[in-house]
């Protein structure tokens, strides 16, 4: 039976909550893993009970002295729900003679639209645009509308004050029609974010004040 011990590296959040996506899609959120230490620290594994919540970062890992890394979260439901798990961070190694997990979890939820609540407009839509979101500010909910004149790959991402990317709010195949999503704040700190729509050759970008 390993030791437990928590304080030997921090996450950025104790909770991730991804909203509601239509099923099939995928939405990630960034995680950061803290080393409190003086001394690197690895991390062996990443594990999930449900297969719905993933990462790409390959284990084992390491985090150098007072350092972090970020783990990207991905969100995928492949039918109608709502979902709740736990993220595990695990550290399998021998400090002080002795076998010792470094553990940490983080609580992971998120649900699934009803894809008839988004499905194209009946009417023809003859320009590409996106729609200023509404409410603005908001707390900790918005929502984004958008039209696209024919069919694309439609790509929605949302970037920090500093041009750094947050997260991918959707990336797939659209028909012509118009569209909105609900974007959730409620991971991210107050402050003034910019949303972009990709389509095609069409770029357009609007800003947007998260307000808690």
């Amino acid at each position: 039976k390993y030791k437990w011990q928590t304080n030997l590296f921090r996450t950025n959040t104790d909770s991730i909550n991804f909203g509601e996506i239509e099923p099939g899609d995928s939405i990630s959120n960034n995680l950061t893993i803290y080393n409190n230490r003086n001394t690197a620290v690895e991390i062996n594994e990443f594990y999930c009970s449900n297969s719905v919540f993933t990462t790409n970062v390959t284990v084992p890992v390491t985090i150098n002295p007072n350092d972090s890394i970020l783990v990207p979260v991905q969100f995928k439901p492949t039918q109608e729900g709502n979902y709740k798990a736990t993220f595990n961070i695990r550290n399998f190694s021998v400090y002080n003679e002795s076998q010792q997990m470094i553990a940490k979890q983080v609580s992971l939820s998120g649900g699934t639209t009803n894809p008839n609540s988004v499905n194209p407009y009946d009417g023809i839509v003859k320009r590409f645009g996106l729609s200023q979101n509404y409410p603005n500010p908001f707390n900790p909910t918005t929502t984004i509308s958008y039209q696209i004149p024919k069919e694309e790959i439609v790509k929605i991402k949302v970037y920090d004050i500093l041009g750094k990317e947050v997260t991918t709010l959707i990336k797939k195949q659209q028909s012509a029609g118009s569209y909105k999503l609900v974007f959730n704040g409620s991971q991210l700190a107050s402050g003034i974010y910019f949303y972009q729509i990709i389509a095609g050759s069409s770029i357009q970008t609007k800003k947007m004040l998260l307000m808690k």
